[in-house]
C-alpha cells in the first residue's frame, strides 16, 4: 500500500486490521508516530516511513516477525527501541538522518548491521544505516531501498 506524499498526520488504529498487508509506504508525510496496532500486521515485510516527523517507534514492532526492510530515515528519532532487535528477518535498516544520540548495542547487533563493522560478539550479516553520534557501527553512507 502506497500512502506516500499525502500530508498524512496520523494513521488510523484500524491499520492493524489489514492482515494481508505486505508493503507499507508512508514516506514523505507528516506523521509524528506509528500506531501500536501496526504490530498486528504480521505479514508486513517492508515498511518505509522515511521523511516524516516520527519521534519514537512503537514497541509492538517486535511482532513484525516477517519484516525484512525498515526505513525510518529523515525523522526525529532520538532512540531506537530494543524491540527492533526482535525483528529477526530484518535485512535492511535505515535510521540515518535522525536525532539519535546513541545507537545501542542491541541495534548495532541486529541481523541488519554491516558485516565487517559489527562490535565484537555480534552475528549480524547485512546493512544498517545508523548515523548516531555514538554508534558502535560506523556509518558508510546510505542506500536507497529496492
Amino acid at each position: 500500500m502506497d500512502l506516500s506524499s499525502n500530508r498524512i498526520v496520523e494513521l488510523p488504529f484500524e491499520l492493524g486490521d489489514l492482515a494481508r498487508l505486505r508493503i507499507l509506504n508512508v514516506s514523505h508525510n507528516i506523521l509524528a508516530q506509528l500506531p501500536p496496532s501496526l504490530g498486528d500486521c504480521d505479514q508486513l515485510r517492508v515498511l518505509n516511513a522515511s521523511y516524516n516527523c516520527i519521534e519514537s517507534i512503537p514497541k509492538a514492532v517486535k511482532h513484525l516477525e516477517r519484516l525484512t526492510e525498515l526505513d525510518l530515515s529523515f525523522n526525529r528519532l532520538k532512540e531506537i527501541t530494543p524491540a527492533v532487535a526482535e525483528c529477526h528477518q530484518l535485512i535492511y535498516l535505515n535510521i540515518s538522518n535522525n536525532q539519535l544520540e546513541v545507537c545501542t548495542h542491541a541495534v548495532a547487533c541486529l541481523p541488519a548491521t554491516r558485516g565487517s563493522e559489527r562490535p565484537p560478539g555480534c552475528t549480524g550479516r547485512a546493512e544498517s544505516m545508523c548515523g548516531a553520534r555514538a554508534c558502535p557501527v560506523p556509518d558508510r553512507g546510505s542506500r536507497e531501498p529496492a
